[in-house]
């Protein structure tokens, strides 16, 4: 029975091609998970991918609003999304530099702020807003041929920055201090990777939407961080972390009927649970 629905599934794959196109995105966005996620996990960034992807929200919600009231096509929630996250994102890189606030403080403030007035101009959009419930919850399985050749092309310029200055960005990463006095530029790096999350979260937002891209983001580099201190070694593990939770949610989607946004995320945090259970039990035993 396992062997037929594989099959079957192999077959569909060959024969739609939105679901090769779902295949690719898993592919590709596991490119980001690895490299992107990586990143801001060992810089302890999660919290503020997180304040940026919930901020879209108020871009999505805003420009929805105002298409249905302009029928203007520029206002693309997409659009909207991409101007609410650099703006936001100028916002928490100018207070992280200038050190005259609490930075947790902000990112709490613009996570419940953007997130708020998305939700209000939702609310006042009138119809039902089945677009939007896409960058919400996400949808793979709607990823075309342009999004995919938008995010390809964001993963070479990734992989290739990470060839480049990948001991640069190891040097900023574990002390930033020490790195400056060797004259690397930390400022213009923090920049350059701030401007990363952002295009990263957006994205991986057309993925697994809004609510969940900071566990795809976040998750795959967390596991493999458990089982190796080195990121050469995290980096390649992370990527094979995300790309088969991916497919096996695409998969169990199939199977099941589900969605495939909530499958993969659904069986990356079971992994995450296991391999936390699995190293504290192996701390256990080395312990005693």
């Amino acid at each position: 029975k396992r062997s037929f629905l594989m099959l079957s599934f192999l077959i569909s794959l060959l024969s739609y091609p939105f679901i090769l196109n779902a295949v690719l995105a898993s592919f590709f966005g596991s490119i980001i998970s690895a490299t992107a996620g990586t990143y801001i996990t060992t810089n302890r960034f999660s919290y503020v991918a997180g304040s940026i992807a919930h901020s879209l929200l108020f871009g999505l919600g805003l420009f929805r609003f105002l298409q249905v009231k302009t029928g203007n096509y520029f206002f693309n929630p997409l659009n909207g999304a991409i101007l609410s996250g650099i703006f936001f994102g100028i916002i928490i890189g100018f207070v992280m530099h200038s050190k005259k606030e609490r930075v947790d403080t902000l990112l709490s403030a613009i996570w419940a702020t953007g997130m708020s007035l998305g939700l209000l101009f939702i609310f006042l959009t009138p119809g039902y807003n089945q677009e939007l419930m896409r960058y919400l919850f996400g949808n793979i399985l709607l990823i075309g041929k342009t999004e995919l050749c938008i995010i390809g092309i964001f993963d070479f310029f990734l992989i290739l920055i990470f060839l480049l200055f990948y001991n640069k960005i190891m040097a900023i990463s574990f002390d930033s201090d020490f790195a400056s006095i060797r004259g690397v530029n930390g400022k213009a790096f923090s920049i350059v990777f701030l401007l990363i999350i952002i295009i990263s979260v957006i994205l991986l937002t057309q993925l697994v939407g809004v609510v969940m891209v900071i566990a795809l983001l976040t998750l795959p580099s967390s596991i493999a961080l458990k089982f190796t201190n080195n990121q050469k070694k995290a980096i390649p593990l992370a990527f094979l972390v995300s790309l088969v939770t991916s497919l096996a949610g695409l998969f169990a989607s199939y199977i099941f009927d589900l969605p495939s946004s909530a499958m993969i995320i659904l069986i990356l945090g079971f992994i995450y649970l296991l391999s936390g259970l699995a190293g504290t039990l192996k701390s256990r035993v080395k312990s005693s």
